[in-house]
């Protein structure tokens, strides 16, 4: 009876995935041929991305005595720590932080410390201490070995296997307890953005885009060359949700903004639906409704300062009686930001040459630094909101200084994702889109109706919001739609 019980509940989840299948191609088909650009699903990639230099692959082909079995399974541990690198998510000694989790699916544990061991000895590598904050050793190649981005065919059947189901997964990361049933949650979204996501694509050739992106010095060649080829060959990873801030990460997120004219949403060109000021925003929707604190930090799971979220309804508790008799500071702050003037306000206070600055030093200081961290952007804040300055570093001495931006970045996700991103696929099935936290690409046809969507989004929690249309294509860059009545 437990042998048919369990071949039943086989053929079940076979007949499940079936039909998720089944769903997704006809929603696919069902699109209109300018939304789809004529293109059909293309199936993911399972190329990896090493350095290309000649020393390292002399070592990687001649491993000593049992290892030269693993020659490919070392390329695909030298991957994961050299696509850190190339996009940019490394600490600040450049060490690739990577959980041995995710790494023991590639390498088998038998093997890994003898291979870490080795290329570590020979100068490969260098590695740092285990970091219990983040759960996960350090990794960095080292110059002698390292080099521009290199794509390379994996030849062994298991391991492209393995590489592909990753990106094909439709969130790539591991998911326990409460993660789980946020993402299940949020499923549609990410089905509706993987489906989008798995068919982005170039322009042009990325060769062509590479030699072009050469001309602006704030572009690493390497990380162009990396993302261009990934994006070419469908090698980037599915979506990921982050544990932090609950936001939804891709290969868009970390692309350049030099990158993305060159990007194609199933065949469309797109503009970039902006939220102006949106991080301070968001602050004041929470000074004007602190409740909302409890709902945003009720997750355990995720780590700052060392340690989980605390429970919501003690954080709410600070905070209250740090808002009694600021309800001025609250309503004059609100108005800055939604009319999308904070950061020229600030910029002018404090003396700085460009808003840029102001926009910096905001978050580097006020928001997300620690308490005891002062600059001309706190002196400027101080002067025009003194109570919210002071509820800010309560906060942050009681609960850690990451508790301000761990509480935005999950109303900002509560309020993109699970607010306008849930309403798009449900009133506009039809709309290819991917988002870069605060902002939405969108084919320029939509960017109307978006817009609106947006803004009713944020009126629901009792703010009005400016958007920015940031066009890659430059016929509307700079474009502001203040809130429509």
């Amino acid at each position: 009876m437990a042998a048919v019980a369990k071949s039943e509940k086989r053929i079940s989840a076979v007949e499940n995935r079936m039909r998720r299948k089944a769903s997704s191609i006809a929603r696919l088909r069902a699109l209109p041929a300018s939304a789809t650009g004529n293109q059909r699903p293309r199936k993911w990639g399972g190329g990896i991305y090493n350095p290309d230099n000649a020393d390292l692959d002399l070592v990687l082909d001649n491993l000593p005595g049992p290892l030269s079995r693993y020659t490919e399974h070392a390329r695909v541990f030298l991957h994961f720590i050299s696509t850190k690198r190339w996009t940019g998510d490394v600490d600040a000694d450049g060490f690739a932080r990577l959980h041995s989790s995710i790494l023991a699916k590639y390498v088998p544990n038998r093997v890994f410390p003898a291979l870490k061991n080795y290329l570590c000895e020979i100068g490969v590598l260098q590695t740092a201490p285990y970091c219990p904050k983040v759960r996960s050793t350090g990794y960095r190649i080292l110059p002698a070995f390292d080099g521009p981005p290199r794509r390379l065919n994996l030849a062994h059947p298991s391991l492209r296997k393995k590489m592909q189901a990753w990106r094909e997964s439709l969130v790539s990361a591991a998911a326990d307890g409460p993660m789980r049933e946020l993402i299940e949650r949020r499923k549609p979204v990410l089905e509706h953005m993987h489906a989008d996501l798995g068919q982005l694509a170039l322009a042009k050739p990325a060769s062509e885009i590479v030699a072009a992106l050469t001309a602006y010095t704030d572009v690493d060649p390497s990380h162009a060359r990396y993302l261009c080829q990934t994006i070419e060959h469908g090698d980037h990873d599915g979506l990921k949700v982050d544990p932090f801030g609950f936001r939804v990460h891709s290969i868009v997120t970390r692309a350049s903004k030099r990158i993305r004219p060159y990007l194609r949403l199933r065949g469309n060109e797109f503009v970039e639906l902006d939220v102006v000021n949106t991080q301070p925003l968001v602050l004041a929707i929470l000074f004007l409704q602190p409740q909302l604190v409890a709902e945003c930090t009720t997750y355990k799971g995720a780590q700052h300062s060392g340690r989980g979220a605390p429970p919501g309804d003690e954080v709410a508790a600070v905070l209250r009686p740090l808002l009694a008799g600021c309800s001025a500071d609250v309503l004059s702050f609100a108005g800055f930001c939604q009319s999308g003037q904070l950061y020229e306000v600030l910029q002018a206070r404090a003396n700085l040459p460009c808003r840029e600055n102001a926009k910096r030093e905001l978050y580097r200081d006020v928001l997300f630094g620690k308490p005891h961290i002062r600059g001309p952007v706190t002196e400027a804040f101080e002067t025009y909101w003194p109570c919210l300055l002071n509820a800010i570093l309560q906060l942050k001495r009681q609960f850690g200084y990451k508790i301000i931006p761990l509480i935005l970045q999950r109303l900002e996700s509560r309020i993109m994702i699970d607010g306008a991103c849930a309403r798009l696929v449900r009133e506009m099935p039809e709309l290819p889109f991917l988002t870069i936290h605060d902002s939405i690409l969108v084919p320029p046809r939509f960017a109307e109706s978006v817009r609106r969507l947006i803004e009713q989004e944020f009126r629901a929690y009792g703010v009005g919001v400016s958007l920015r249309v940031k066009d890659p294509y430059a016929s509307r860059i700079g474009q502001i739609f203040p809130e429509t009545a």
